[in-house]
């Protein structure tokens, strides 16, 4: 086998791991996540590995010409042949694998202040690191010095034991309103169930699917005393107090982070709820319908690979 290099780069979480493994039986693989240091530190032991022969596969980012620039200069002198394989992973996709990154290994989803937690972990990281990326990404071009650049293509195959379905259910201006005029309650008394909920919903359980909850509740991140707050065991109150009067047994999640930039994987349109569930139950999201009212409905949906439909279309308002 003649000697190379293979660079595998893309955002972080983008699936670079899966693609190095047709690699690895030829070649040493060089990883930050797993040596540490910097990045100019794996260049120097990839050198020392070059001369003596090896073959190598480099995984990370490299989302930048400045990141890419050391190791092919020393490809370079070397007379070594440098191939680029080029991710072709959408923000989308990214933070899917990201999400369930974090479930298959902990069980769950973080909240903004685990991260901390786990800051050795390489693989754990909020989703401004992956907005951070695609702000300063360049792609790369046969002028850096690559002898081939091959764009990878990039799909998310869950597996053949994801089959299951389920209607992913928003609550706020989906399922109910608020006596009061408020856009979400506040107290179980102030829940009110709306029309034609009930029927539908037990239909589709009688099709088979499971019934599931995704709400956002940016009032569990105000401060109490603000208009807008919710305790969070006075929403969990509401949930239950919906679910009651629906007579339906929904499984429910609820983000608590403030609107905005997201701080984790859970607010919609972030994907994280559903990929949490998508998890729990093998389900094959091409199956499963989301039901909303707003376009970060929609938005998450289609991150998650759901079907969507509009709450006032789906119950027939």
């Amino acid at each position: 086998m003649t000697q190379e290099i293979i660079l595998i780069a893309g955002p972080p979480g983008g699936g670079k791991t899966t693609t190095l493994k047709k690699y690895q039986k030829d070649h040493v693989r060089l990883n930050r996540d797993e040596s540490g240091g910097s990045l100019e530190e794996l260049h120097q032991q990839a050198a020392q590995l070059l001369g003596c022969g090896k073959s190598l596969i480099l995984d990370n980012t490299y989302g930048t010409v400045g990141s890419r620039a050391s190791i092919i200069d020393i490809a370079s002198r070397l007379g070594i042949p440098i191939h680029m394989k080029w991710m072709q992973t959408t923000a989308e996709q990214a933070q899917f694998f990201a999400a369930r990154r974090q479930i298959q290994r902990y069980g769950k989803l973080l909240l903004p202040h685990e991260y901390k937690e786990h800051r050795k972990d390489p693989n754990m990281f909020p989703p401004m690191a992956q907005f951070a990326y695609w702000k300063r990404v360049e792609k790369p071009t046969g002028a850096e010095g690559f002898t081939t650049i091959e764009e990878v293509p990039v799909t998310i195959d869950l597996g053949p034991e994801y089959v299951n379905k389920a209607l992913l259910l928003d609550y706020d201006g989906t399922l109910r309103e608020t006596i009061s005029g408020d856009i979400y309650p506040k107290i179980p008394s102030d829940v009110k169930v709306l029309p034609n909920r009930e029927q539908v919903l037990d239909d589709y359980v009688r099709a088979g699917y499971k019934l599931l909850g995704v709400s956002n509740q940016s009032g569990c991140s105000k401060k109490p005393g603000h208009e807008r707050y919710v305790s969070q065991p006075m929403a969990v109150a509401c949930f239950l107090e919906t679910n009651r009067q629906l007579d339906a047994d929904i499984e429910y999640l609820f983000a608590t982070d403030a609107a905005g930039a997201p701080s984790s994987y859970w607010r919609k349109p972030v994907p994280g709820m559903g990929v949490y569930f998508i998890e729990k139950y093998k389900l094959n999201p091409a199956q499963c319908i989301m039901i909303g009212d707003m376009k970060t409905d929609q938005t998450f949906a289609a991150r998650c690979g759901f079907q969507f439909q509009w709450a006032k279309d789906f119950f027939k308002e």
